[in-house]
């Protein structure tokens, strides 16, 4: 092998190595990144979730579809995401959400609702679901926090009034 040949290769082996070990760029972001309702059994609310493309993205459009997840937080701290109905006290089958894909050029924003429906039957507590923002092309992998919108859901019980009635 020449040297020139040698030196190309050596090169092209140290770019793949860089490019392997530099940090995955994100190709979009959403707002908001959680929210907390507080509900009454029977009752529902939409939250808009924006999302945003990167500038410099290098594929020529996302296909980004929305899923719900639940969230929990470990004791040290640390969110896990978990596939969704697993955890107690779950609000995923509760999560509704149009349109449910989007289509992002770079630079390019888009809207996803995200509609909770509280069941008329459920038990007054604090319920946890998200929704994942991921590729089309693989929507059930779990993924980092910075593409989850996690929802706290507060269901809160409903108040009985004695009825209110005229002096004679």
């Amino acid at each position: 092998m020449n040297s020139a040949a040698l030196g190309a290769f050596t090169l092209l082996a140290v770019l793949a190595t860089k490019l392997a070990t530099l940090p995955d760029r994100a190709e979009f972001a959403i707002h908001p990144s959680d929210s907390d309702l507080a509900l009454f059994p029977g009752e529902q609310a939409t939250v808009t979730l924006y999302v945003e493309a990167a500038a410099a993205l290098e594929v020529p459009h996302l296909e980004l579809a929305p899923s719900a997840v639940d969230w929990r937080v470990e004791a040290d701290g640390v969110v896990h995401y978990l596939e969704a109905g697993t955890c107690i006290n779950s609000a995923s089958a509760w999560v509704y959400t149009t349109p449910s894909a989007i289509s992002l050029v770079p630079g390019g924003a888009g809207r996803i609702r995200v509609t909770v429906k509280v069941p008329r039957n459920a038990e007054p507590g604090v319920y946890r679901t998200g929704v994942r923002i991921a590729h089309n092309r693989d929507p059930r992998t779990i993924g980092l926090s910075g593409d989850v919108l996690r929802l706290t859901v507060r269901i809160v019980p409903p108040v009985s009034l004695p009825r209110w009635q005229a002096a004679p």
